[in-house]
Formats: C-alpha cells, sequence, structure tokens
C-alpha cells in the first residue's frame, strides 16, 4: 500500500477529533505536569502525552533535541504518477505492476517504480479508499544536476516533467513513455535528506516519531517500516 492510503486508514474514524493547519510553533507544561503546546495562530492545546509526528523540519525536535540534525544528501528526485488505465496496464507489462523495481542506467542517474494495485487479499477498508490504481516513478540525480538544490528557483510541474523527460533521453522507450504519461498534477520535485542518530535522551511526555527524528531517504523503503515499529514499542 502506498503512503497515501495508509494515511486515510489512520485517519479513518477520526474526522472529528483531527484538526489541519495547525502548525506546532512550541511546548511548555503545565503546573500539573500536562503538555501544552503552542501553535501558529494563537492558539493552544494541551494533553498528557505529546507526540511530535511532524515531519522531517519538526518544530517539536528543536525544542525538545536541539542537536538533532537533519542532513541536507545532495541527491533530489522528480516524482510522478501514470495512472492504470487498461491501455497503460499492456504498455507497461505485468512485471513492473508486480514489485518495485530499480533502474540504474549510465551517468549518475536512476529510476524508482512503484505499483499500487488493489489486492484481492486486502480488507475491505481498502476498496473504501479514494485512490486510483497507479504506478509511481522518481528519476533520481544530484540536486544540481535536476535544478533542486537548495536556493534555486521554483519549478513548475510541466518544467520538471520536461526536464525528466531530457534527462531520459537515451533511456528505453517505456521509462521515457512512463515520463510523458505521468498526470501533470502528480509530478513534484522532491529533494532527499537523512539524519544522524542521536543518543537516547530522558523520557517524558514528550516524544517523537517518524521523519520528526529519524529523517532517512527513501530509497531503501525503510521509512514506514522503521515508524510503524517505533510506534508498537512506545505502546
Amino acid at each position: 500500500m502506498g503512503r497515501a492510503g495508509l494515511r486515510q486508514l489512520l485517519l479513518s474514524g477520526l474526522e472529528d477529533v483531527v484538526a489541519f493547519d495547525k502548525a506546532v510553533v512550541g511546548s511548555g507544561r503545565s503546573s500539573d505536569g500536562q503538555v501544552v503546546v503552542h501553535l501558529a495562530d494563537g492558539t493552544s492545546a494541551r494533553g498528557d502525552v505529546l507526540v511530535g509526528a511532524d515531519g522531517s523540519a519538526s518544530a517539536v525536535r528543536k525544542q525538545l533535541l536541539p542537536e538533532a540534525r537533519v542532513l541536507d544528501t545532495g541527491v533530489a528526485g522528480i516524482a510522478g504518477k501514470v495512472y492504470l488505465t487498461e491501455q497503460a496496464r499492456q504498455r507497461v507489462g505485468p512485471r513492473l505492476l508486480s514489485q518495485m523495481t530499480m533502474v540504474l542506467p549510465l551517468g549518475g542517474m536512476g529510476m524508482f517504480l512503484a505499483p499500487f494495485e488493489r489486492r484481492a487479499d486486502q480488507p475491505e477498508s481498502a476498496d473504501a479508499l479514494d485512490l486510483p490504481e497507479h504506478l509511481f516513478w522518481v528519476l533520481l540525480s544530484r540536486a544540481t544536476m535536476l535544478g533542486l538544490a537548495p536556493g534555486s528557483r521554483p519549478q513548475s510541474a510541466r518544467q520538471l516533467q520536461d526536464l525528466a523527460l531530457q534527462k531520459a533521453d537515451r533511456w528505453h522507450p517505456l521509462l521515457r513513455w512512463l515520463v510523458e504519461e505521468a498526470d501533470p498534477a502528480s509530478v513534484v520535485g522532491v529533494p532527499l535528506y537523512t539524519s544522524r542518530p542521536v543518543a537516547p535522551w530522558r523520557t517524558t511526555n514528550v516524544t517523537l516519531l517518524g521523519d520528526a527524528i529519524h529523517t532517512m531517504t527513501p530509497l531503501q523503503g525503510l521509512g514506514g517500516n522503521t515508524v510503524l515499529r517505533a510506534a508498537a514499542g512506545a505502546v
């Protein structure tokens, strides 16, 4: 399952308690020991436990563990999705739709492919996901080669797609076709970050989860597995 599908499942049934567009700027403790979270809009919230799961730029981590650093790898990707119509399925073929694939052509570049298809043995809840079946691809290279280095001029989705086509000029026709057929609305530029492990810290009622504490590149597919193991260990 893709991360978007997992996100939908995790949010299912929580519509009345989840609030969006609430950026955390800091936290403190009340006199009774509860955690008070301060939000960018001037409001606050309180509770018994604060779990900072706010990504690589986590405001909770910066306050709790200021020594924990996120590092720019110097690698970036241009990513897109090809929706699996019957024509697309025939063109792609069963092999690429049955596994994750890493393509390593010459020239200091690569392409990662991953399908999202419903399986007959998935629970019924998966059928309710509003996620069309697709093949996800990401063209990887140095950020400077893709115009995605820090401080670079922003590029539109069309510019990124055209650049990916240019970089894949001598690649297999199927790979070029995947770049051409990607839904323009799905094309994004994604710089890759990683983090250095930090020493154990004193346990309190403020903790961290996911990219907020162990940002890692997606190239080994370990990020989601790691965060689920961390969550299981916290229960």
